[in-house]
């Protein structure tokens, strides 16, 4: 069996769910595949800096001296106090917001320049299985 016949198959057939167990297989199954299976060429992309973000903000935290209650405790705080302002803060605050842009700009910069990663194309299948004879084994 080719691979494209294996995605055909995967991809067109309906996954139940079942409750956690063991569940016993030998069934032999003869399937009639029909359609098409399409595969798109790989691309190349920039990988997303979200744990290296994530990374990078605790690493700044513990450098500035933050212990994780008081970085906690000035999160909630941030976050409850930008809750407040909502639409409107103050002009101290956007100066702050317009450093955070310059900051996510100059990360995304860095970014840019690493090595890019390859994306398996898309595969897009068309087809209908269709279950011809299924034979059990004794039981």
């Amino acid at each position: 069996m080719n691979e494209a016949v294996i995605v055909a198959i995967q991809k067109a057939l309906e996954t139940p769910e079942l409750a956690p167990g063991v569940y016993p297989v030998d069934t032999t199954v003869t399937l009639r595949v029909q359609g098409t299976v399409k595969k798109g060429e790989d691309t190349l992309f920039t990988p997303t800096p979200e744990l290296l973000t994530l990374s990078s903000l605790a690493i700044l935290l513990e450098k500035s001296g933050f212990t994780r209650e008081r970085s906690s405790q000035l999160l909630i705080e941030s976050m409850k106090e930008a809750h407040e302002l909502g639409k409107n803060p103050s002009e101290a605050i956007n100066e702050r917001i317009n450093d955070v842009n310059a900051a996510i700009a100059r990360v995304r910069e860095i970014t840019a320049a690493l090595p890019k990663k390859t994306r398996s194309g898309r595969t897009t299948v068309n087809a209908t299985v269709e279950v011809l004879e299924t034979i059990r084994a004794a039981a």
